[in-house]
């Protein structure tokens, strides 16, 4: 994870301040800075390079990247290829990293749904878990689209829709049960090669309720 360097004072004693807070991005080290009682003046990431070994693995893999990719941009980089993933778009990214959730611009998009749905299933983060999991499944009622109105699993309306079903502990015990790939595409279809593949299951408590609330406030197209 990411090191963010603190320069500062603290609120009540005044004196000054050096620390390292351990964040998904600066607006959290600035948070936790904030929560440990320190008015922040300054605050910089502290960038660790890749190893020799990653460097040399990486180029014998064919891989392209920047002289100052740190350890863990390296670490994603290889999982990436290593593990046959896609890239994460800016988009998806960006969602993570508005939870809190670590991840760069070589995270895949497999390892990035599998580290917000890690993060987000632990205790307190039953609304976040809520609003990205109806998120999705308004995405696979929009065919991979967002509707009007609809920016993404922070808009007011998803929030409002996840505050009801995050109060109903069925719907969230079966939200619980999915993976973080399985938030990627729901039900089954058939690949361009031929092959039938399955994501999520249309089938549970959380996405019916999801799905009726999603269709009562936006109308969403039956599928």
């Amino acid at each position: 994870m990411p090191h963010f360097h603190v320069v500062g004072r603290g609120r009540d004693s005044g004196r000054e301040r050096k620390r390292t807070y351990s964040a998904a991005n600066e607006y959290w080290a600035l948070k936790a800075a904030e929560a440990d009682g320190t008015e922040v003046e300054s605050i910089a990431e502290t960038r660790t390079p890749a190893t020799e070994r990653q460097v040399a693995y990486a180029r014998d893999l064919g891989l392209q990247f920047p002289d100052d990719i740190t350890v863990d941009e390296m670490s994603d980089l290889l999982d990436c290829r290593l593990s046959d993933d896609k890239p994460s778009t800016d988009r998806h990214r960006e969602f993570a990293l508005s939870f809190g959730v670590q991840c760069n611009r070589y995270t895949g998009k497999r390892r990035l749904f599998e580290q917000i749905a890690m993060y987000l299933q632990q205790d307190g983060h039953e609304l976040d878990l809520a609003a990205w999991f109806v998120y999705r499944v308004c995405r696979n009622l929009w065919k991979g689209s967002d509707p009007p109105g609809v920016e993404g699993p922070n808009s007011p309306l998803i929030r409002d829709i996840a505050t009801s079903v995050s109060s109903d502990s069925a719907a969230m015990k079966s939200i619980r049960r999915y993976r973080g790939e399985d938030l990627i595409r729901f039900g089954e279809w058939t690949t361009p090669s031929g092959y039938l593949a399955t994501g999520g299951s249309t089938k549970t408590i959380g996405y019916r309720q999801a799905t009726s609330l999603l269709r009562s406030r936006l109308a969403a197209p039956v599928i």
